[in-house]
């Protein structure tokens, strides 16, 4: 059964930023360029029938255009016992919204809320067991980070499919934003 999730992509000049991050760091797995995303909702695995249904409730979903501005690395869960780093975004109203409009789709649909806070990010790399001061030193070499804002223009469903290679994602649906003004990135 395929696993799903509702996430923006990024325009390939971030990519190309992002990959150009990487270095030997020990015990990283980086995530490949083309995989990179803002994941806005895990949703995990679901069968065909209602993987039919979130697809659907998506079409509902109205929110405007607006532009996300990267800005600096840190990674989860903390600094201690590193497990995934990570590209944030700015804090931006309108990311808030689109989520939020998104996790009550779902919720209608009879889906279990996130049990999470919505924390935007962009996963850089995994680790299992990372040395803690190589990764505290690539954090603060790398804390200014900043990508040029882009505008958000669609959020896509997608499925995945766990690999010998890795995850595997395919594309189930696209779902453009409404043509209004784009709300500016902080900052």
């Amino acid at each position: 059964m395929p696993r799903l999730f509702i996430a923006i992509d990024l325009p390939d000049a971030i990519r190309q930023q992002l990959s150009s991050l990487r270095t030997d760091l020990a015990g990283a797995r980086w995530v490949k360029p083309a995989q990179m995303h803002l994941t806005l909702r895990f949703i995990g695995e679901m069968d065909e029938t209602v993987a039919q249904a979130v697809s659907v409730a998506l079409t509902s979903v109205q929110a405007s255009r607006f532009e996300l501005q990267l800005n600096g690395i840190d990674c989860f869960p903390h600094r201690r016992a590193p497990r995934v780093l990570w590209v944030g975004i700015e804090d931006n109203p309108a990311l808030h919204r689109l989520y939020e409009t998104i996790e009550g789709s779902l919720r209608r649909l009879g889906l279990v809320a996130e049990t999470h806070p919505f924390a935007a990010h962009i996963t850089l790399a995994r680790f299992k067991n990372a040395p803690v001061e190589p990764v505290k030193q690539f954090i603060k070499a790398n804390s200014e980070f900043a990508a040029e804002p882009f505008l958000v223009e669609e959020f896509r469903l997608y499925s995945s499919t766990l690999e010998r290679q890795g995850a595997l994602h395919q594309v189930l649906a696209t779902y453009p934003l409404d043509t209004a003004p784009a709300a500016k990135a902080a900052g």
